[in-house]
């Protein structure tokens, strides 16, 4: 509780100790629905390998979304497909034609993000995440990173700040 209210009194006190070194805010595109499932399992299984076994259960195979389509065609802004994010687009099972489910209705397969009310997405997405940004502070000693969820906050001297968020850019994207 309390979490954002806190970040942003940090980052103030950052900026009040030092008003010479810039701040970065930072917000990774949609980390909920693009984090990778398989850094997801890579991550758990070397910081949290109680976790995996109810992980597998929830995200052990890709979850189907059910598109709805008996009033008009979906806009082409409501959903986005792509080869590392969905599968099931052919003929047959998991097909994108209209009707092909036998009720109308169509839908796909996400492979990557987390199931919305999930109480187990919001680890998913961060575990990796933090991990990735704790590389990133152990390549620049000097920089002062913080973040809720995937809000993060870089404050250094200018000289090390843009070369700290260009790696956690590369790094986390």
């Amino acid at each position: 509780a309390g979490g954002a209210t806190a970040l942003s009194q940090l980052v103030d006190t950052w900026e009040e100790s030092n008003p010479t070194h810039h701040t970065i805010p930072d917000d990774i595109a949609n980390m909920y629905n693009n984090v990778s499932l398989a850094a997801v399992f890579e991550a758990m299984r070397e910081h949290q390998p109680k976790l995996i076994a109810v992980t597998r259960l929830i995200y052990g195979t890709p979850a189907p979304i059910w598109l709805e389509r008996s009033a008009g065609p979906l806009r082409a802004a409501s959903v986005y497909v792509d080869q590392e994010t969905a599968e099931g687009m052919g003929p047959g099972y998991g097909a994108w034609e209209a009707g092909a489910c036998g009720t109308g209705a169509d839908f796909l397969r996400a492979c990557k993000g987390g199931h919305q009310g999930c109480p187990l997405a919001t680890n998913l997405c961060c575990l990796p995440y933090f991990l990735a940004l704790a590389r990133v502070q152990d390549q620049h000693r000097g920089a002062r990173l913080a973040g809720f969820a995937d809000d993060t906050y870089i404050n250094s001297p200018p000289e090390m700040i843009y070369h700290a968020y260009a790696e956690k850019r590369r790094v986390c994207l």
